[in-house]
């Protein structure tokens, strides 16, 4: 009976099982209760690309995620942000990672969750509609984040970020290391502004801005500590792009 199996062995078992069903193994028995919501399962919360998922499924799982280190709803098109609305949102004061990416989650939600963490290290609001300026002073807060991700991968999902909020978040989140602005379209002076503002970047993606040879040129001072530079569908010429494969790799 699995009931009989080490707590170790057992943990690993339910690891397995989606997230919505281990909702219910709570009503199963106290046992199961204590094991699945007062041990460490619930610290990672992982649900993607489903269209189905809502933000009352997320309300009752969340009310017994109470060490939640994780939270990733990538693809999730029904989480509006509604499920912050009557949940208490010290459940957050642990979460490093939340990935929030192609939801239709919105600033006052984004927010709610941002003000009750104390530890963020990833964050991930690419192809939000519904996120705009709004959130800047709330993300410039985080004082620990290391990742941001807040490129476009389709159009119609354009999140609502300008570049001055974009260059407000670089500056004081001066942690960061990796930073995602695919299809930002940042003009030369812009990408030039990013680098320079950005003095701790390691990874930087500006696939599909308007930056050319020129800009490069006058960027290369600032890139002294890049690792990787994404310029996919940039206007840099090969013959350009060759004079800093030894800097940085470069995609």
């Amino acid at each position: 009976m699995i009931l009989l199996l080490p707590v170790e062995i057992l943990f690993q078992i339910l690891r397995f099982v989606a997230v919505k069903d281990l909702a219910i193994l709570r009503g199963v028995c106290k046992y199961l209760h204590e094991t699945v919501f007062e041990g460490s399962l619930l610290k990672r919360f992982v649900v993607n690309d489903s269209i189905t998922f809502t933000d009352s499924d997320l309300s009752n799982i969340l009310m017994y995620a109470n060490q939640l280190e994780t939270l990733s709803l990538f693809r999730c098109s029904q989480i509006t942000g509604e499920f912050t609305e009557n949940l208490v949102l010290d459940k957050f004061v642990s979460l490093r990672v939340l990935n929030v990416a192609h939801t239709n989650i919105n600033d006052k939600a984004l927010c709610d969750i941002l003000k009750n963490t104390h530890n963020l290290r990833c964050l991930w609001i690419n192809d939000c509609p519904n996120i705009n300026d709004k959130s800047v002073n709330t993300i410039c807060s985080l004082s620990f984040l290391e990742e941001m991700y807040i490129g476009h991968t389709y159009l119609e999902d354009v999140t609502g970020l300008t570049t001055d909020g974009l260059f407000q978040i670089v500056a004081n989140c001066s942690g960061i290391k990796r930073l995602n602005v695919e299809q930002f379209v940042l003009i030369g002076n812009e990408f030039i502004r990013l680098v320079k503002t950005g003095s701790n970047l390691r990874v930087l993606d500006v696939s599909g801005s308007d930056i050319c040879d020129e800009d490069m040129t006058v960027a290369t001072e600032y890139l002294t500590k890049m690792e990787v530079l994404f310029l996919i569908n940039c206007r840099v010429t090969e013959l350009k792009k060759n004079k800093f494969k030894n800097k940085f790799l470069h995609y």
